[in-house]
C-alpha cells in the first residue's frame, strides 16, 4: 500500500468506525472483527484509488466472511464462553436473591397476620360479645369455606341471628379495631 492509500483507508476507518460497529451490532457479528479487518486490511497491498463504497463493500464482506468462518470453527467444538457462564451465575445469583426475598417477605406476612389474629381476638374478647356470639364469629371465619346456611344446618342456629352477629362484628371491627390496636400497642 501506498503512503495515499493507507490515509485514504485511516481516514474511511475513522469515519465510519461508528457505522461499522453498528452494522456488526445488527447482524450479531463480534465488534471486535471491525480491527481485525482493518489490520489485515492494512497489511495487504492493494491497488491505489479504491473508492470509499469499495472499502466499504470490501470491510463488510471481510466481517461477514469473518462471522461465518467463526461460526464453523465453532461448529465443531463444544465451548462456553466466559460471557455465559458469568450470565448464568448472575442469573442463578439474582433468582436466589429474590427467593431469600421473598421467603422473607412471607414469613414477615405470616408474623405479621398471627400477631392481627391475636390482637382481633384479644378485641373480640374485650369488647363484651356473649360466648354465643363469639361462637358464631369464630366458627363463621375460622372453619374454610363456612356459610351461613352451613352454619345454620351444622349448628342449627337461626339464620337471622347469624346474620346480625357477623353485621355486628364487622361493624364493631370496621370502626373500632384499629383505634383499639393503636391504644393497646
Amino acid at each position: 500500500m501506498n503512503d495515499k492509500t493507507v490515509i485514504d483507508l485511516d481516514t474511511f476507518f475513522s469515519l465510519n468506525y461508528t457505522n461499522l460497529l453498528a452494522y456488526c451490532y445488527d447482524r450479531n457479528i463480534e465488534p471486535d472483527n471491525v480491527n481485525e479487518v482493518y489490520i489485515k486490511l492494512k497489511g495487504n497491498t492493494y491497488p491505489t484509488g479504491m473508492t470509499i463504497q469499495e472499502y466499504n463493500f470490501y470491510i463488510k464482506k471481510s466481517l461477514w466472511n469473518l462471522m461465518l468462518d467463526e461460526k464453523k470453527s465453532l461448529r465443531f467444538r463444544n465451548t462456553v464462553s466466559f460471557e455465559d457462564v458469568e450470565k448464568q451465575d448472575y442469573e442463578m445469583e439474582r433468582a436466589l436473591q429474590e427467593i431469600h426475598i421473598n421467603e422473607e417477605d412471607s414469613l414477615l406476612y405470616r408474623e405479621q397476620t398471627e400477631w392481627l389474629t391475636k390482637m382481633l381476638f384479644r378485641f373480640i374478647e374485650v369488647r363484651g360479645f356473649t360466648e354465643y356470639e363469639i361462637f358464631i364469629f369464630k366458627s363463621y371465619f375460622l372453619v374454610p369455606k363456612m356459610t351461613y346456611k352451613k352454619l345454620n344446618s351444622d349448628v342449627g342456629i337461626d339464620m337471622n341471628r347469624i346474620q346480625r352477629t357477623i353485621r355486628k362484628f364487622k361493624a364493631e371491627i370496621k370502626t373500632d379495631f384499629i383505634t383499639w390496636i393503636k391504644q393497646h400497642e
